[in-house]
């Protein structure tokens, strides 16, 4: 045993009973001491895969405490570690961790983290602390479990991080199913599985003189409890055996076989030759002991009828005739029908010995009769023998006591016996009288079915021998809280305490509307009405939450939620139920619906929309937000309005811009609506729509022209394509010819004449009956995207994600929209965004790829800051560092990997998507191969290479250093890169060797490799093979990740405290923070002057409606900035 810290004391119970505990308390020491161990002995498992842990302990509350310690606790923690013997624990004992070792307990498993639901305040100073006489009865019972266990045995650690707490016991143990015999088979003892719902199939062993039913072995199940179920097969007697009353033997027997000897001779007729003596004395005695057995066999029944209360008769009444035929002179062909049932009186009993007797004498005759009786009374015991004697006295003859027989009279016959009360029998044969079920009952005797008693039915599915069963109990602990800001109310609550004896629940809501928040009787409220939905359903909800839209503000609910099962429907009664009440406040507004578009122009766009569908008071005004879709979306630009339009201006020429629309109440801002795609009118088209209004004669000359340049284009881009198309073949034969050999190129669907053949030739074509659309989640830039599920013939149903394209788009728009499929169609990889399939023989197009449920990995980090470890997000950057090694095998450039191009599903996975702006890579130098974007292409500056944003070189090294970008906001959860710097201002940073310093709490070794990404030369960047072999390493070592690196001597940017000497107002004040987009809040919540602005908290910005995380810490922080430069400059008069 190993005992840290951990004292052993002696004390008395309340009893007065001496026990042994082990105890310890810390609390006021160091909190970084307190790491207190106590470890069981090596144990061995016994080939259990499971084991279970209970702990009897009492703890102090750390309140009672005089001068409580910030590290006090009210926990325990379990560990355990599996070894394969004593010797190799104790060098892990004696040897000295290192500090590595202590940090993350490595070899250790936790269990769990124990809290105490009971602790003890009292405290008597004049007593020690283990003899507080509220202590013991304060004792925590708590059990748990570990699997799986694969090694000889283990040790299970205890550990204390500063509780004050006592340790009375400690059981561990592991539940079997013991050795049995059932069904006729025999069953060793076996443990049970690993896993709490794991069914270890066993294989049983025939009893004697049984063998396997249908040849097949059977089979038992022991489940995680340690109890038999599930049998399968079964074994059966063989024949002259039957089953005893449990099954678990067979037997012999009760009557002998009617055409043969018991030993299998044939009876000896007239003309059947002669035995010599020695071979019928051999016959002789072994038909006796044969007779014995079955005499004995007779015996037992017969004590078991007395037990019963059947009086032997006080007299010998008239032996009961054999059915046998007349003695004839010689071997004759007589047989024995012994009784299947003794009667119960002596002189039936006397009967059946005579008629042993007399197959004896006639069968094989013995010298004498005496003789025949000392053979048979040999065979007999106990009172068999003593009645044996009574009826043959000595030297009595044999056949005189046959004289008076009449051998017509039928042999023993008794009617069959009926089932007692309490008892059923519901099917035909030889199967014993079953005891009734649970809950149920039989009046009479002879009962095929046992009644169900009172409150106590059965389901239509259940079968007769089934105990009955009754309704379940209400649920318990039900709680209520907002959903969200729209109106929603979650739902919450625990099982029924009492089944009703069965496994199936599901639940049911009812929702009433009550006059006032003190209401007394539920009989005042009314129904909700059809308005309020439930999610997922009102009734049959087999969850234990639901969620309720559509509510009133300023409304009292009463909500009752009811637990039903199979046989509810049986009972009289209603539903047993839980209620709860609560009053709704004013919610902001819901979602806006739509955004319409009603005009466009070169540089202005004219929007409306509808009113929200909850408006949830009156609408005081809208907030329109907008930016390019090129840029993110913290370049957004938001416009006001007190009307349901808005016309928006300073817009560039034919670019697409995202649109999103919030309505504010008297209570806040509303959410967001989803991103809605429009797109200024290109100036060709703008000149286009003004010639339309010249004259004929101008638009005949004008559109003679524009045909003419078309031609001339056409002419041009043939003759352009002809010079730069190496084969006729080279563009298809890129996907086949590799360096490295078996790996696939990427073919560019540019490349083709005709872009929908490359969706034909790398994209599956599904049937839309096969696709269920079930809700819009997003807009793109070409039409809408959903959420759906998709069932392929021969597989399961999948979730997809559905990108729909929008009625009315060009031919151009539509080849793009296409594109995308034709990339994706050509990868598979699990962590590279999977392509379903495609929708195009019949409209409206479709793309249909895997369903991401956590969305876009910088969203979602957002939204979870601080909530994973350093090696969950190591582990996220490994995912997409894979699927980028992937796609540069294939010579593939993504131009804009960023964290907003990664999507992540439920399980964590990154999947690298968003191929807009992906080429495929060419060049002479296969080691480089490079791609050449045209003059005009948007870039993304933050995340591309100096060499890309300068001379418009991209290559695997510079997507190499947008991952390195990508790994800095993964590690900042989701951070801006280089903050708000301008572009301009990052590309000239770059250039002079400035490179992003490590986010809040990355390890040097992981900023390490972020610098190796951003080498100016990219020649002297890592390749992904090499950044992936480095995360490895980081991952198989997560000690690695704290270990200290030397600071490298790369200049580092930081973001810079703004100059406030020349700012004098608020205007200017936002202007030098860049956040001059907010001017319009700041005026409204009549923030007009620095020192009202200096006491804004992090509260107050986002109630101004600051939605974007960054910008509300960046304002939040200038505050505290301004806050502090105006108390430094106040002079003193």
């Amino acid at each position: 045993m190993y005992i840290k810290k951990w004292d052993e004391v002696s004390v008395l119970d309340d009893q007065g009973k001496l026990i042994r505990t082990f105890e310890v308390c810390n609390v006021n020491q160091n909190p970084r001491l307190q790491d207190n161990w106590l470890a069981t002995p090596f144990l061995f498992r016994f080939s259990a895969p499971r084991v279970f842990v209970t702990l009897r302990f009492s703890v102090r509350d750390c309140a009672s405490l005089r001068s409580p310690s910030p590290s006090c606790r009210e926990t325990l923690t379990l560990y355990y570690k599996q070894a394969d013997s004593q010797r190799e624990l104790e060098r892990t004992w004696n040897a000295e961790p290192s500090s590595a070792e202590k940090d993350t307990r490595e070899g250790w498993v936790k269990i769990d983290t124990i809290a105490a639901d009971k602790s003890f305040t009292k405290v008597e100073p004049s007593l020690p602390h283990q003899y507080q006489p509220d202590r013991y009865r304060r004792v925590n019972i708590k059990t748990r479990s570990f699997a799986p266990l694969t090694r000889n045995g283990f040790v299970l650690a205890i550990v204390d991080s500063g509780a004050c707490v006592s340790l009375m016991g400690v059981s561990i143990f592991y539940r079997r199913c013991p050795a049995t015999n059932r069904y006729l088979a025999s069953y060793p003892a076996t443990p049970s599985g690993a896993e709490p719902t794991a069914l270890v199939p066993v294989t049983g062993t025939c009893v004697p003189h049984s063998q396997a039913q249908g040849g097949s072995a059977s089979r038992m199940h022991c489940n995680a409890e340690g109890e038999w179920m599930v049998p399968v097969g079964g074994c059966i007697c063989e024949e002259g055996y039957e089953p005893n009353q449990n099954r678990s033997a067979c037997l012999v027997t009760h009557s002998l076989d009617r055409n043969t000897h018991p030993l299998g001779m044939e009876s000896a007729g007239a003309g059947a030759p002669a035995v010599g003596v020695a071979e019928r004395g051999q016959q002789h005695a072994a038909m006796l002991q044969h007779l014995g057995s079955a005499m004995d066999r007779i015996l037992q029944t017969m004590e078991r009828w007395e037990r019963r209360g059947v009086p032997p008769a006080s007299s010998p009444a008239p032996p009961v005739s054999p059915s046998l035929t007349p003695p004839s002179p010689g071997p004759s062909g007589i047989r024995l029908a012994l009784p299947r049932e003794y009667d119960g009186t002596v002189a039936g009993y006397q009967g059946f010995l005579l008629q042993l007797e007399l197959y004896l004498a006639t069968v094989h005759p013995a010298p004498s009769g005496r003789e025949s009786v000392a053979a048979l009374a040999s065979c007999l015991s106990g009172k068999a023998l003593e009645w044996a004697n009574a009826v043959w006295g000595e030297g009595e003859a044999v056949l005189d006591h046959f004289e008076d027989f009449d051998f017509d009279q039928p042999v023993f016959d008794h009617p069959p016996e009926e089932c007692p009360v309490g008892y059923f029998k519901s099917v035909l044969g030889s199967v014993p009288c079953s005891v009734c079920p649970s809950n149920s009952r039989t009046s009479q005797e002879g009962s095929r079915v046992c009644e169900c008693r009172s409150g106590f039915y059965r389901a239509p599915a259940d079968v007769n021998s089934s105990a009955c069963t009754s309704s379940p109990s209400a649920p318990t602990s039900v709680s209520w809280e907002y959903e969200s800001g729209d109106g929603g109310v979650s739902l919450r609550w625990r099982p029924p305490v009492d089944m009703g004896g069965r496994s199936e629940v599901w639940y049911g809501v009812v929702c009433r509307i009550c006059p006032s928040a003190t209401f007394t009787a539920p009989g005042a409220c009314s129904w909700c009405g059809e308005a309020v939905t439930f999610t997922p359903s009102q009734t049959g909800i087999k969850q234990t939450k639901v969620t309720l839209n559509n509510l009133l503000t300023r409304v009292t609910y009463l909500i009752q939620v009811q637990a039903v099962n199979d046989v509810s429907a049986l009972s009289p009664f209603p539903p047993q139920f839980i209620s709860i009440n609560f009053t709704t406040s004013q919610s902001v507004p819901s979602l806006v619906p739509s955004l319409h578009q009603l005009s466009r122009a070169p540089d202005s766009i004219t929007l409306s929309w509808p009113q929200p569908d909850r408006p949830n008071g009156d609408i005081l005004e809208y907030q329109l937000r907008y930016y390019d879709k090129g840029s993110d979306e913290d370049s957004a630009v938001s416009v006001f309005s007190e009307t349901n339009t808005v016309t928006v201006n300073y817009l560039a020429p034919g670019s697409i811009y995202a649109f999103q629309i919030r309505a504010r109440n008297e209570r806040g801002y509303g959410p967001y609506s989803h991103t809605i795609y429009f797109t200024t009118l290109a100036l060709e088209e703008s000149s286009k729509q003004i010639q339309n209004r010249l004259p004929l004669l101008v638009g005949s000359v004008m559109g003679g022209a524009a045909f003419l340049l078309v031609i001339v284009a056409i002419v041009v881009v043939f003759v352009f394509r002809s010079k730069r198309r190496e084969s006729p073949y080279s563009d298809r034969l890129q996907r086949y010819i590799s360096h490295k050999g078996g790996v696939k190129y990427y073919v560019d669907p540019s490349t083709y004449e005709d872009p929908s053949e490359a969706v034909k030739e790398f994209a599956r074509e599904i049937d839309p009956s096969h696709l269920k659309i079930e809700e819009v989640i997003g807009a793109a830039q070409f039409g809408e995207v959903s959420r759906g599920r998709y069932r392929p013939l021969g597989r399961r149903e999948v979730l997809v994600a559905v990108k729909t394209l929008r009625w009315g788009v060009t031919d151009r728009e539509k080849a793009v929209f296409m594109t995308e499929a034709g990339v994706l169609g050509q990868f598979d990889h699990p962590n590279v965004l999977k392509l379903e399939g495609v929708v195009t023989q019949s409209p409206p197009e479709r793309i249909i790829t895997e369903f991401m449920e956590n969305g876009p990995l910088d969203a979602f980090l957002r939204e979870n800051e601080d909530q994973f470890s350093v090696l969950q997000l190591v582990g996220m950057v490994r995912g997409v560092g894979a699927g980028m090694r992937y796609l540069s095998e294939r010579n593939f450039v993504h131009r804009d990997l960023a964290a907003r191009n990664v999507l992540v599903n439920s399980n964590l996975v990154c999947k690298v998507s968003d191929f807009g702006l992906s080429r495929l890579m060419r060049g002479l130098d296969h080691n480089m191969p490079t791609y050449t974007a045209s003059l005009g292409s948007k870039i993304p500056v933050r995340w591309t290479a100096p060499e890309a944003f300068q001379h418009r070189k991209f290559s695997s090294a510079s997507d190499v250093w947008s991952f390195g970008v990508l790994m800095w906001e993964v590690m900042s959860y989701g951070e801006r890169p280089y903050w708000d710097m301008s572009n301009q201002e990052v590309m000239k940073a770059v250039a002079d060797q400035y490179r992003l310093p490590a986010p809040n709490n990355c390890p040097p070794a992981l900023h390490s490799l972020m610098l190796q990404c951003w080498q100016a030369e990219r020649g002297d960047r890592l390749g992904f093979d090499s950044l992936l072999s480095s995360l490895d390493r980081l991952i198989r070592h997560p000690a690695s990740l704290k270990a200290e690196h030397p600071r490298s001597t790369q200049p580092l940017l930081s973001p810079t405290p703004t100059d406030l000497s020349s700012v004098a107002t608020v205007s200017e004040w936002l202007t030098a923070l860049r956040m001059d987009r907010y001017k319009d809040q700041f005026e409204r919540a009549h923030l007009d002057t620095l020192d009202r602005v200096s006491r804004l908290t992090m509260e107050d910005v986002q109630n101004l409606g600051v939605n974007l995380l960054g910008h509300q810490r960046k304002i939040t922080n200038a505050a505290q900035q301004l806050r502090t430069h105006l108390t430094q400059g106040q002079v003193e008069v």
